[in-house]
């Protein structure tokens, strides 16, 4: 059987029609990497098919025999695409006799609404199968998708290392995500500045040219030595090498926060993974992990909390590791992938039988 991808460019120029699935473990956009890379891929090793298409391929006529494609997949719409190219795609996929499967791991809906919400509310009655990234998306998408609603988080890509907490001297702390999370990360660092810290350096690691550098140096500029500061700009590579180099890593986020809220336990699983501590608001994602991380709502609190208490950390991070090897790991959330799409499948052929049944008695 056939999965066919609906896809925008930044994640076409990593994948072709078909094959080189491996290549998405490589896109800057995390959805690519965590949620269609692990699907597709996994589906691929189970012997089945994908197919990588953008909108305006399937609007076109495009090389495709639609009786070997069960479903469409539609991962994160990305801003700044036509939502009604988009939006007609699926529409076109439904009219071949296609199931809708839909993937949402931001919250799309604003107060002031832009192209995304446009694109998600007309969307969403198309929808056969709606996903998405935490139980807490979950509940927030209840109120706009009345069907039931499957729950497959990230996944967690690189092997496990070893488990390390021995800082000494200066304090390596280190922030890493997507530029629209920096709105957390200032008032952790007024926070850090107040608390009279100990000597410290912030390593930010995120995308370029959104007030990040900037702040980075600002905290240099005027809080060092004390406090110091450092811009890295974001890579595959670059986030490996500062989680190897860290003591800790800080993740400050809003509970509370309509768009961010249901964010899924990636950050927090990738940090724990690479062997290191992670202190963290206590997003309703990360509490499975209350055991294996520091969360709570004062994260100067959760750092001093681990350097008194540096035995108990190298436990934590251990507990944490097995939870992600029990939960997060590449192959089971491939499996269950597989396994939508499997029943996404079977649910395609019957109505497709149905549909064959009916035009076989009106001729």
């Amino acid at each position: 059987m056939r999965v066919l991808w609906l896809i925008p460019p930044v994640v076409a120029q990593f994948v072709s029609h078909s094959g080189n699935e491996d290549n998405l473990f490589n896109c800057p956009l995390a959805s690519a990497r965590l949620r269609m890379g692990v699907g597709a891929n996994e589906w691929r090793h189970q012997g089945n098919e994908n197919d990588f298409r953008q909108p305006f391929e399937i609007l076109g006529e495009p090389s495709l025999e639609w009786r070997d494609v069960g479903f469409c997949v539609v991962p994160k719409y990305v801003r700044g695409q036509s939502p009604a190219v988009w939006l007609n795609a699926c529409r076109r996929v439904k009219n071949k006799g296609c199931r809708l499967i839909v993937d949402i791991c931001d919250y799309p809906f604003r107060e002031n609404p832009i192209d995304i919400d446009e694109f998600y509310r007309k969307v969403l009655p198309l929808t056969d199968t709606l996903v998405v990234n935490s139980e807490q998306m979950a509940t927030r998408m209840a109120r706009h998708y009345k069907k039931k609603i499957t729950v497959i988080e990230d996944a967690v890509l690189a092997p496990a290392e070893q488990p390390v907490f021995a800082p000494s001297g200066t304090l390596k702390l280190l922030w890493f995500g997507h530029p629209l999370n920096l709105r957390f990360l200032e008032p952790f660092v007024v926070e850090l500045l107040a608390s009279g810290p100990k000597p410290c350096k912030l390593v930010i690691v995120t995308a370029d040219g959104f007030g990040a550098k900037e702040l980075a140096q600002q905290i240099q500029d005027h809080h060092a030595p004390a406090v110091q500061a450092k811009f890295v700009e974001w890579s595959l590579e670059s986030t490996r090498e500062e989680l190897a180099a860290c003591d800790m890593s800080v993740l400050p986020a809003d509970p509370f926060d309509l768009l961010k809220g249901g964010a899924s336990a990636n950050r927090l699983a990738e940090v724990i993974n690479a062997g290191r501590f992670a202190v963290a608001s206590p997003l309703q994602s990360y509490l499975p992990f209350a055991d294996a991380a520091w969360l709570g709502n004062n994260l100067v609190e959760g750092i001093r909390w681990a350097q008194a208490n540096g035995a108990e950390v190298l436990q934590r991070i251990q507990r944490g590791q097995g939870l992600v090897s029990d939960r997060f790991t590449l192959r089971k959330i491939g499996s269950q992938w597989c396994d939508l799409f499997d029943s996404a499948g079977t649910a395609s052929g019957y109505l497709r039988g149905i549909r064959q049944f009916f035009g076989w008695m009106r001729s």
